[in-house]
């Protein structure tokens, strides 16, 4: 049996989630980015890393460059609806990294308790609706960010793709 490691970053705690439902679904160890140094990742035939997307760049990623393991699978969780936001910069500058070149890429939505960020992640999201000229998405991200609600679009249905495309070594 192949040798699977799941790490993330979580800032407040949606990745982390995502982590150990994929960790215990596929019998991989887990780790949480900081417990793991990117020289022990050798030992493992496939690496999942899963970080949230700050600024359309996935946290945390620049551990994996040096690491021997090129069978590397990267989940973003963030906000936004994956079905709806291209990630296609995000991903062809992961895509251009040495180490990274042959990542697969899967996107999923996370959580956000607005009274529980951070006083800089409050003034981002003030940045972001001071931008915003679509009055949908104006409306939504109002929605999202209002005191009193606590948006949670994690799912573990969510991660039947990133399942399947594991289980299926042909595709690593």
């Amino acid at each position: 049996m192949k040798k699977i490691a799941v790490i993330y970053k979580s800032k407040y705690g949606a990745t982390g989630r995502y982590a150990r439902w994929l960790a215990e679904e596929l019998g991989a160890e887990l780790f949480e980015k900081s417990q793991v140094p990117a020289s022990a990742l050798g030992e493992f035939d496939l690496i999942l890393y899963g970080g949230g997307v700050y600024a359309g760049e996935l946290r945390g990623v620049k551990f994996l460059y040096k690491s021997r393991c090129r069978n590397i699978v990267l989940f973003t969780v963030g906000l936004e609806d994956p079905e709806k936001i291209s990630y296609a910069h995000m991903e062809e500058k992961i895509h251009n990294t040495k180490g990274l070149e042959r990542s697969k890429i899967f996107h999923l939505r996370g959580a956000m308790d607005f009274n529980r960020l951070q006083w800089l992640d409050k003034k981002i999201i003030g940045w972001v609706m001071k931008g915003q000229k679509n009055p949908t998405e104006m409306a939504e991200v109002e929605t999202m960010i209002a005191p009193e609600n606590k948006i949670d679009f994690v799912k573990k249905e969510k991660l039947a793709p990133i399942i399947e495309y594991v289980k299926n070594e042909n595709n690593w």
